[in-house]
């Protein structure tokens, strides 16, 4: 699973650095899975989507919190299973 967390500026001071962290409590089958990267900007707030951004798989998902993050990565995790 790819998973790309936006740094940058707006994304960092919404809560980015919260997102990476969180990513350190996920189950260990599920971590051992994430190639994780990290983007300077997705360019996407500036448009329709409200940081922080994520990307999961090159799909991305706007206004991020480390809950609703791992629910995400949980839903792909498992639709990847089957």
């Amino acid at each position: 699973m790819e998973i790309k967390v936006c740094v940058g500026t707006t994304c960092h001071l919404l809560g980015a650095t919260e997102l990476v962290e969180a990513l350190k409590d996920l189950p260990p089958e599920i971590a051992r899975k994430i190639n994780l990267g990290y983007s300077v900007c997705f360019e996407s707030c500036q448009g329709t989507m409200r940081p922080p951004i994520i990307s999961i798989n090159g799909k991305y998902h706007q206004d991020m919190n480390p809950s609703r993050m791992k629910a995400l990565i949980l839903k792909t995790a498992e639709s990847e299973r089957s």
